[in-house]
């Protein structure tokens, strides 16, 4: 400040006829709320600047300095929502957005900001002091930083696809589309695409639906087919028929535009090839399935062969293995062979003695036929003929004793 400035402010001190002590001057010195008529320093005095700083290899603190501490004292009295609002930081440069969320922190005479997620490469983010709330001639100032993109190497692919077949009836229900690792939402139908033998696209195949429908973890997506096609003599089937037709071959393609939750997009587009044949309008039948014991002592697994492939999922949660008493033995179940077969691996060696494998009704096959009852119900057959038991299914076992 130059000598001028500094004599016409003493002057205006000396000449208030209220006395320095009860006048109240704005004050053109940066300095904390001291006396009008303090003599002030010739040392130049700090400017309110904030400032990006990295914690650790993924976290950021936003850092204020220069504020005063008689400024500071004012804010924290009122609490910590005076705090968050007069140092916020937003998403974007327009700062129409509401604040992030995370922690203040004071430290003598500087503010942090910790952001309570890591902040996202790529994006700009807008930081913003505004001090009137406690000092209404305040300086507000406002600074934008941005992460440079990280181009990192894309290893996000798709990891499975169920069923796992070749061979899939025309009546097929949905496709379970496994990632190796935790996608992005929102942009599934725009991603993937079934395609017919002479490349041409199967124009509305897919049911698209607002809620996306995904597992807890963000690694396994349920397509379903628009059942209002799969069902005969529903209007959408009659119009334009299933999506798909028995006797002709499809491809599934899951394009690598499909981004991972990190943003980064798949490493490879997908392509599932399959040919159709006729419809599966019956339901499973746990009776007829072939079930093979292993020996008491051993770690072989029991082996149980269905007669057709059914869902995936379904087939992973909805059989059981209990013993005599009805309780849940301890393992590891395992779906193979395109969905035609069961295995489990106990964690102990087998014991001699009796068990069995519990079928829930609600087990499916690939068309969405279920143990308790068909997809589709034939209206001119009498309800007896359809009724399946809507209570578990029990397939009793015995682990022979060794002989001696």
């Amino acid at each position: 400040m130059n000598l001028r400035v500094q004599v016409a402010w003493a002057l205006l001190c000396a000449t208030m006829v209220t006395g320095c002590r009860e006048a109240v001057i704005p004050s053109p010195f940066s300095d904390d709320d001291a006396p009008c008529c303090a003599e002030p320093s010739r040392e130049r005095q700090p400017q309110v600047v904030i400032e990006l700083e990295s914690t650790t290899s993924d976290r950021h603190e936003f850092v204020l300095r220069g504020v005063g501490a008689t400024l500071i004292a004012s804010l924290q009295r009122r609490g910590h929502e005076a705090l968050a609002s007069s140092f916020a930081v937003r998403v974007g440069r327009d700062g129409d957005l509401p604040s992030m969320t995370g922690e203040h922190v004071v430290v003598g005479n500087t503010i942090l900001f910790r952001p309570r997620f890591p902040l996202t490469p790529g994006l700009v983010y807008q930081a913003t002091w505004n001090p009137t709330l406690v000092a209404p001639h305040g300086r507000m100032v406002t600074m934008t930083f941005e992460l440079p993109s990280v181009d990192r190497e894309r290893t996000t692919l798709v990891a499975d696809v169920f069923p796992s077949g070749d061979v899939l009836p025309e009546n097929l229900l949905r496709f379970y589309v496994h990632f190796s690792a935790p996608m992005s939402r929102g942009f599934a139908y725009d991603c993937i695409e079934l395609r017919d033998e002479n490349d041409e696209l199967v124009e509305d195949a897919f049911l698209e639906l607002r809620e996306e429908l995904w597992n807890t973890e963000g690694t396994r997506f349920t397509l379903l087919f628009d059942p209002g096609r799969v069902k005969r003599d529903l209007v959408p089937n009659q119009e334009s028929g299933t999506p798909l037709q028995a006797g002709r071959g499809y491809e599934l393609v899951v394009r690598r535009t499909w981004e991972d939750a990190e943003g980064q997009r798949l490493r490879d587009d997908f392509r599932k090839q399959f040919r159709v044949v006729e419809p599966d309008a019956t339901s499973p039948v746990p009776s007829e399935w072939k079930l093979t014991a292993p020996k008491a002592g051993s770690r072989t697994p029991l082996r149980v062969e269905f007669n057709e492939s059914l869902d995936h999922a379904l087939a992973h949660r909805t059989i059981r293995l209990l013993d005599a008493n009805g309780d849940e033995i301890p393992g590891e179940a395992h779906v193979l062979d395109d969905e035609t077969r069961w295995e489990f691996d106990s964690e102990s060696p087998w014991s001699p003695g009796s068990y069995a494998i519990e079928v829930a009704p609600i087990l499916e096959d690939v068309a969405g036929n279920s143990v308790g009852r068909p997809f589709e119900i034939d209206l001119s057959v009498p309800p007896t003929d359809h009724d399946r038991p809507v209570a578990p299914v029990l397939l009793p076992f015995v682990v022979e004793a060794p002989a001696d």
